[in-house]
């Protein structure tokens, strides 16, 4: 999992107005609060959306794919629900580094691509099989920290960082053509472009282009920055202050949801149109804000309590309230959406397949990682 200040999981039909908590740092912008009778600009259809979708509505669900195996550098790789692996293995491991990435395969928005790390080279896999998996970056085995960052939303480009190993002397250089940084790979023709200018990474805008990631501008001032995998120069979009600024951050179709002062928030990336998904919890209560396809609403996890060994609650928040959809005992190790209405989570080596409705089902045994579209 990419290193982050806090995690912990919810799902909110957004309608409605929220109240606006604007940063001394910004200029107030008119609030909404959930539930208020006031509405949100456009969906007050998204009421209408939620409500039918719990009301046991199904939708087709996204390719996933889940990791099966004992040893996290060679795992089998399997469609959810078939017995027999795609053919070829995958590393899966548990490094990363904020605003810059980490080592899980990333599955393209489209379900058409899988992205890879063995060994510190990118590799690319049709998921179809329609061609063999072929290697982007031919360094020599181990020269260089692979770390992944994601798939633009049309599916058409993936953002990698390529580095020095973790403990290598300063004085040994990177190989040949390689330089430390960001990298984009376009996927149609295997081109990889450097990026220089770029200096970090959490999400990339619904523009296909450009990136936001969070950066600190001084001891509790933060920066929410948007650079350009174009070229272009990197603007700041908003700017707070606090102990950890602009966490997490995951992208609501034009929207950004962010962890922000213990709770998490939905806003334009200028910050206009806020909507408070949580209320402020303490430290580490809500996290990981995940997005559903039809960007209507946003699941997260929240800590059941504050002992050390808490279970983590998967949650759903409706505009009657939120609503429990299951409880992992020792975290949840990954989840994500599979369709509008649905959410595999991954607890113990079960994935689960988890209604708006309530209802849930085990869909995978002995799994080690789950990889759903970005």
């Amino acid at each position: 999992m990419r290193p982050t200040p806090h995690v912990h999981t919810l799902v909110l039909a957004l309608t409605g107005m929220l109240v606006v908590s604007c940063q001394s740092t910004c200029t107030p912008k008119e609030s909404t609060t959930l539930g208020a009778s006031a509405s949100r600009a456009s969906p007050s259809q998204s009421a209408a959306a939620t409500n039918s979708a719990t009301a046991a509505v199904r939708v087709a669900p996204r390719l996933a794919l889940v990791l099966k195996g004992t040893n996290d550098e060679e795992l089998d790789i399997y469609r959810l629900g078939a017995e027999t692996p795609l053919g070829f293995k995958v590393s899966s491991t548990q490094d990363g580094t904020v605003q810059i990435g980490d080592a899980r395969p990333k599955l393209s928005p489209d379900g058409r691509w899988l992205a890879y790390g063995v060994a510190g080279r990118l590799w690319i896999a049709a998921v179809d099989s329609s061609k063999p998996p072929e290697q982007v970056t031919q360094h020599t085995k181990g020269e260089v920290a692979l770390l992944l960052g994601g798939w633009s939303p049309n599916g058409e480009t993936l953002l990698f960082h390529q580095g020095k190993r973790m403990h290598q002397d300063d004085d040994i250089p990177m190989p040949p053509g390689v330089s430390e940084g960001f990298y984009l790979l376009h996927v149609a023709d295997k081109r990889v472009i450097p990026l220089p200018d770029l200096k970090g990474f959490d999400v990339w805008d619904s523009d296909s282009r450009h990136v936001y990631w969070n950066s600190m501008k001084a001891p509790g001032a933060y920066q929410l920055l948007r650079g350009d995998t174009g070229g272009g120069a990197t603007t700041v979009a908003q700017e707070t202050v606090g102990d950890y600024g602009f966490g997490q951050l995951a992208r609501c179709g034009a929207d950004l949801a962010v962890l922000l002062n213990a709770r998490i928030e939905r806003s334009k990336p200028d910050g206009s149109s806020l909507v408070h998904v949580t209320p402020q919890g303490g430290t580490a209560e809500y996290q990981d804000a995940r997005c559903s396809p039809d960007a209507q609403s946003v699941a997260y996890t929240r800590r059941v309590d504050s002992s050390p060994n808490s279970e983590i609650a998967i949650e759903v928040a409706l505009p009657a309230g939120p609503k429990s959809l299951h409880r992992c005992k020792g975290g949840c190790s990954a989840f994500g959406w599979e369709s509008p209405t649905s959410i595999l989570a991954l607890n113990a080596g079960e994935v689960y397949r988890l209604h708006l409705d309530g209802t849930k089902e085990t869909v995978a045994h002995g799994v080690a990682w789950l990889v759903v579209p970005e």
